[in-house]
């Protein structure tokens, strides 16, 4: 149960659900990544940017990320020292 209930709410909604039932090798595939890449490139640059990642945050009530948080992220993902994350 601990390792399905992401958010740690102490129930499993239907995207836990989802995730759990999946294996990693059907859902972590080139077209899926490039789908939830799109999906979180909100202006459709093809980079994802420290505003969008904001965004994304936000929009799931994650409000206690901060800024230093968010550079370490994007900088974990950055492969040629953009500032943002792209799809390679």
């Amino acid at each position: 149960m601990d390792s399905i209930d992401v958010d740690k709410n102490g129930k499993i909604n239907y995207t836990e659900f989802l995730a759990s039932s999946l294996s990693k090798e059907e859902l972590f595939t080139p077209t899926n990544l490039m789908k939830m890449f799109r999906l979180l490139d909100k202006d459709g640059n093809g980079e994802i940017d420290r505003s969008e990642l904001e965004g994304l945050f936000q929009d799931n009530g994650v409000d206690n990320i901060n800024g230093k948080s968010l550079e370490e992220l994007i900088l974990s993902c950055d492969k040629d020292n953009s500032g943002t994350i792209s799809f390679e």
